[in-house]
């Protein structure tokens, strides 16, 4: 459903990365209304599955056997490119900086700290990096 409705809004999101001056102002009003970004549910919502689907297929893709230290470095790193990449698409932003440093240490607490397997909790680099992931353009 989501994608057909992508679909009529393509001419919309066209118009809003080539800076027309109705998003340019509708951008500077959000901006002088709210202090702080506002909080889309859906986009939070999106950027979870979005970044748990990006983990779990490098996850999938990587072999247990001779690569398992491989493993640690790229899921957070697949994670944070999934959260970075819908993130985009709204106009709360943040650096990729902060966002790999928050899906790294969130991974670092559940898998080392907490001992939640990956297998059944494929959320944990996304959390860090959605938290990590608000600030406007």
């Amino acid at each position: 459903l989501g994608l057909i409705l992508d679909f009529f809004y393509i001419p919309r999101y066209v118009q809003q990365a080539n800076n027309h001056p109705y998003f340019a102002d509708l951008v500077e009003l959000e901006k002088m209304h709210f202090k702080k970004p506002r909080l889309h549910v859906g986009m939070v919502i999106v950027q979870l599955v979005i970044g748990a689907y990006s983990r779990t297929v490098v996850n999938k893709a990587i072999p247990y056997t001779e690569y398992e230290i491989f493993r640690y470095f790229i899921l957070p790193l697949a994670s944070t490119l999934g959260v970075w990449l819908v993130g985009k698409t709204f106009h709360a932003n943040s650096s990729f900086k902060a966002t790999l440093i928050g899906s790294y240490v969130s991974f670092f607490i559940l898998q080392y700290l907490l001992h939640i397997p990956t297998t059944y909790f494929p959320f944990d680099t996304s959390i860090g990096a959605v938290l990590c992931y608000t600030k406007y353009q």
